[in-house]
């Protein structure tokens, strides 16, 4: 919905069937506005859709299994464009993981969970992601904990996860973010 503020009045997008430039689902997780202007909304079961305000019109981008180049997951559960890299997505999966989304190319890169790997994601669950002052991107799980996601020079990345023995109140992160000083708030199951 969109509030109009001089009518006092909404302006409601629908799934509409048969219609491709239409919202994918109703149920939508997550809404960011990106760097250009664009809306981003994540859908729980529709997967990613871009609302451009001027036509008033979505482009949808859903999971495709047998295609690695789509998103990975039609649920998506959070949606961050890290100030350091515009026009990059990061996209918090509902059970598949990690998604980095180029909005310029669509080009997709999955970053599922892998429990044999120490460096892999820790779950599969993301409700949270954050970047800090020093271009370090954090992601909160839902069950593994906080990661911490590292750049390696030829370009992969590999991740570090803090859980309770690493003073966390609980694994379960719904928010993260950074004070004035460097901090970082987390937000769990049980406080903050």
């Amino acid at each position: 919905n969109k509030y109009i503020r001089e009518s006092n009045t909404f302006t409601r997008y629908q799934f509409q069937s048969g219609n491709p430039n239409s919202l994918s689902s109703n149920t939508i997780r997550h809404i960011m506005e990106d760097s250009s202007g664009m809306l981003w909304l994540g859908t729980f079961g529709g997967g990613l859709n871009k609302f451009n305000p001027k036509t008033e019109s979505f482009t949808r981008f859903t999971a495709n299994p047998s295609d690695p180049a789509t998103i990975s997951a039609n649920q998506v559960m959070v949606i961050y464009e890290a100030p350091s890299e515009p026009g990059i997505l990061w996209l918090g999966m509902g059970n598949t993981g990690l998604c980095r989304f180029n909005t310029t190319t669509s080009k997709v890169q999955r970053f599922p969970a892998n429990f044999s790997n120490p460096n892999g994601l820790s779950y599969n669950t993301v409700l949270a992601i954050n970047e800090d002052r020093a271009a370090t991107l954090w992601i909160g799980t839902y069950g593994g904990g906080l990661n911490k996601m590292i750049r390696q020079p030829d370009g992969t990345y590999q991740f570090e996860y803090y859980t309770e023995r690493d003073g966390l109140s609980n694994t379960s992160i719904y928010g993260i973010l950074e004070d004035d000083i460097g901090h970082l708030w987390i937000s769990t199951n049980y406080g903050i």
